[in-house]
């Protein structure tokens, strides 16, 4: 079967040809639910799942053991507590870059977060700045 993939396919059109269709592909840029994803666990490819599908925090804990956490620590909006959570499994480089932090979570996790990034990605307080020069990169005065 000629399955053109550059169209949207229905949830239940994969379904009845889950044998046909190139999973790894549909995992990247096709939208599933994640009832769907839940159904055909063993067949999506994770690193895409990971990277293009919204997903919620309550998912990624269900499958903490499936998901790429490079790619979720980039790609999905993490609320700090969910961080605080996986911080032993989340990818701190990622997570400097692409999450909102407070500035008193990047306080916490000093000793995690990479500071060259921190300066360059996350807003930052004139107070926080000169609290931690030392650590910030040399272009922030």
């Amino acid at each position: 079967m000629n399955i053109g993939y550059e169209k949207p396919m229905t949830e239940n059109f994969i379904r009845k040809n889950q044998d046909e269709v190139d999973w790894n592909y549909i995992s990247k840029y096709q939208k599933f639910s994640e009832d769907f994803i839940r159904e055909f666990k063993n067949k999506v490819d994770w690193i895409y799942i990971s990277a293009y599908q919204n997903l919620s925090e309550k998912f990624i804990r269900e499958f903490q053991d499936k998901v790429d956490w490079y790619n979720i620590s980039a790609y999905q909006n993490l609320s700090e507590k969910f961080i605080r959570e996986f911080q032993d499994k989340v990818d701190w480089d990622n997570i400097s870059i692409y999450q909102k932090l407070s500035e008193d979570f990047i306080r916490e996790f000093q000793d995690n977060v990479d500071w060259d990034y921190i300066s360059e990605h996350q807003t930052l307080s004139e107070v926080f700045i000169r609290e931690f020069q030392d650590k910030l990169y040399n272009g922030i005065h």
